[in-house]
């Protein structure tokens, strides 16, 4: 479905976002993300890991006035707070969409 923002939208595309029901959805390894546009406070972020013994949901929102880069960076630190064990495959997936975090 995407933004109403055609800016906003580029930019969530451009970390691999892709359409997903009311707003857009990628996966870093075992996480899923969803962003979803908010009509006061701009994207909701949600984050989702469930594994054999444990299950992680969370959101925080950032500003539609993020750069890619912050927005990268945002779901960098979220990684290292709460899923270890995945930064590593979370910063290859952002540099392979040539991304560079905290530079």
């Amino acid at each position: 479905m995407g933004f109403s923002s055609a800016d906003l939208d580029k930019k969530y595309r451009s970390l691999g976002f892709i359409d997903h029901e009311l707003g857009l959805k990628t996966s870093i390894g075992a996480v899923q993300l969803e962003a979803v546009e908010h009509p006061y406070y701009g994207v909701a972020l949600f984050f989702q890991h469930i594994d054999r013994r444990t299950a992680t949901q969370f959101e925080i929102m950032a500003p539609a006035a993020c750069s890619i880069e912050q927005i990268a960076g945002l779901i960098y630190v979220n990684f290292v707070q709460s899923f270890p064990e995945a930064v590593p495959m979370c910063r290859r997936h952002f540099e392979k969409l040539n991304i560079h975090l905290f530079q």
